[in-house]
């Protein structure tokens, strides 16, 4: 429970951008995957900025991708996944807020 005043964060996977065209081809097998299942909460910072804002709960103090985001994210071996995102569009998300 985060009290008023309060700051936290979050870090997690995401999209350097939103789909809003096309899924990138090299992605669709993954995408569709039972084993990747979970793609549908990747969204962009920018996306989850707004989503929180919107709430009023929270102040958003920052919503960025981490910087070859890719690179700490290689360290859970999902190797197969991030070699097929030849576009870049899969980052790592780093959000603070403070609570209202």
């Amino acid at each position: 429970m985060v009290k008023q005043g309060g700051q936290f964060g979050i870090a997690c996977p995401g999209l350097a951008r939103e789909f809003n065209e096309r899924l990138p081809d090299k992605l669709k097998p993954y995408w569709d995957s039972t084993t990747y299942n979970t793609f549908y909460v990747f969204h962009s910072a920018e996306w989850w900025y707004n989503l929180w804002q919107k709430t009023g709960l929270v102040d958003v103090t920052y919503a960025g991708n981490v910087p070859d985001g890719k690179a700490p994210w290689r360290l859970t071996a999902d190797y197969e996944l991030l070699d097929a995102d030849a576009e870049d569009c899969l980052t790592l998300i780093l959000m603070t807020a403070v609570k209202k």
